[in-house]
């Protein structure tokens, strides 16, 4: 019956299923015609969906060029790295070529990724840690063979190098600069940098990139990067911004923009430029995520966002806004199409959220106030849920003697299809649950798995239709209790 689909027809059935891993590896073995239309699939992004990372790395080292494999000394000879690399036979090199060019199929890549896969991989030789070499090879390679529609660029994962190997602000990983990156990064859409990387790459990004949909950028690294310097000085910081604005000036239809990591100590005012730039694309800006951003003297920030006509969703993580009442005059169609509205862990005004509800009264869908928000979350909707009736999904964080309250105030939104409370019952409640079921409940996670851990009296677990657990997560959990769970 399948070899008799048309092609249309197979098409159709792969792009329903991008994102079902596990059925697109069943699909594959239909017959050769179904395993040709779907391995495209698979290897779109395929660090992410492969079950064995360092069986990926095998099939990508053997399409490494054999002059490349024997220029870095990965020939059977060589025991420094992997008891992969070393059953390598290079005299029949010819006959271990791949069914398929799986390199030059990959259109999603992240850095961080291919250096934990490639760990993984190395990882029987004992004592041993990744060498930059090995790393830089496959990087250049995948670079010189696909051609990128997503680049994560993440250099917080440098406990792969060892301290005398990395050095952030080295011209050597300003992967964009590199002769290869010009051919495979013409089509990007989107680019995501993070970590302690090297200023230049902004730089280099906006000579390569002109067509970008979406850009994340990490302005500080992690307070957790273990790299020689995970705190930046100003002028580091500084610079970052400026070839920011460069590359988001550079762009034709920005859509998306996600800005992480100016810490409190920073002056806010130094995002002045970021946003005047961000006017450029006042048209088609359709997303805002601040994450870990210092805006508590940004008193015009609503001013700033309502320029963006387009607004579909605005997010604020672990921000810290200004906490007093400001209303400014704004026009009547500011915010009008804002489908989403997130505020995770981000100390606010409530003057700031109740603007942005009134003036996306009939668009807005989505509501997460989860996190700090200093002011009664009941006392709010009673108030201001009436004016958004179109509300389909909500997230919030209760305590345990609020849950009735907030039920009775949100029976308004008649047209909820997800409600999500943030509430520790478990760590509150007294009693001594053994049994838990969440038999229909698909939104499980690795935190609720955490919790229920924390708790400590659950015996049995049913999480059967959970897709957001990983597999450590489970394997972790059934040390402890009894979990039904459909793999």
């Amino acid at each position: 019956m399948a070899s008799n689909l048309t092609v249309l027809c197979i098409d159709k059935i792969f792009e329903n299923l991008k994102t079902d891993y596990k059925t697109l590896h069943s699909c594959i073995f239909v017959n050769s015609n179904w395993c040709r239309q779907g391995i495209p699939f698979l290897w779109y992004n395929p660090f992410q969906t492969a079950i064995n990372p360092a069986l990926l790395i095998n099939t990508l080292f053997l399409c490494l060029p054999k002059i490349e494999k024997q220029k870095y000394g990965l020939t059977s000879k060589n025991n420094d790295t992997s008891t992969s690399v070393s059953s390598y036979d290079q005299d029949n090199d010819d006959t271990l070529k791949p069914m398929f060019p799986y390199d030059s199929l990959i259109k999603k890549f992240s850095l961080s990724d291919l250096f934990v896969a490639i760990n993984e991989w190395c990882s029987p030789v004992p004592h041993k840690r990744t060498s930059r070499k090995l790393l830089k090879t496959f990087c250049q390679h995948l670079i010189e063979a696909a051609k990128f529609e997503e680049l994560e660029l993440d250099f917080d994962r440098l406990e792969f190098f060892n301290n005398d190997e990395w050095d952030g602000d080295s011209e050597e990983w300003d992967i964009l600069r590199w002769s290869c990156a010009k051919n495979s990064c013409s089509n990007l859409q989107r680019l995501q940098i993070s970590g302690e990387y090297p200023a230049g790459i902004l730089y280099s990004a906006t000579q390569l990139c002109s067509n970008l949909e979406a850009i994340s950028v990490t302005l500080n690294p992690s307070s957790h990067s273990i790299a020689i310097s995970p705190i930046l000085p100003d002028n580091k910081v500084f610079e970052r911004i400026d070839y920011l604005i460069a590359l988001i000036a550079a762009q034709f239809s920005l859509t998306s923009i996600t800005i992480s990591k100016y810490h409190d100590w920073e002056s806010p005012q130094d995002l002045q430029g970021l946003f005047d730039v961000l006017v450029l694309h006042s048209s088609f800006l359709r997303y805002i995520e601040f994450c870990e951003i210092n805006l508590s003297e940004q008193y015009m920030i609503l001013d700033i966002l309502s320029i963006h006509q387009q607004l579909e969703q605005i997010v604020f993580r672990d921000c810290l806004l200004f906490n007093s009442d400001y209303y400014p005059k704004l026009p009547i169609e500011s915010f009008s199409k804002l489908l989403v509205l997130e505020f995770r862990d981000t100390f606010v005004a409530k003057s700031v959220i109740s603007l942005l509800m009134l003036h996306s009264a009939s668009s807005l869908r989505e509501l997460i106030l989860v996190g700090s928000v200093p002011f009664d979350t009941i006392e709010f909707l009673q108030d201001y849920a009436s004016n958004n009736p179109n509300i389909e999904k909500f997230e919030v964080y209760l305590l345990s003697d609020q849950l009735p309250s907030i039920l009775h105030v949100i029976e308004i939104w008649k047209h909820m299809k997800s409600l999500t409370f943030h509430i520790h019952f478990l760590m509150e409640t007294k009693a001594e649950i053994p049994i838990l079921k969440f038999p229909n409940s698909t939104c499980i996670s690795d935190n609720h798995l955490e919790l229920i851990l924390e708790y400590g009296f659950v015996e049995y677990l049913d999480i059967s239709s959970a897709r957001f657990v990983t597999k450590n997560g489970i394997e972790n959990a059934r040390k402890n209790f009894h979990v039904v769970f459909h793999e």
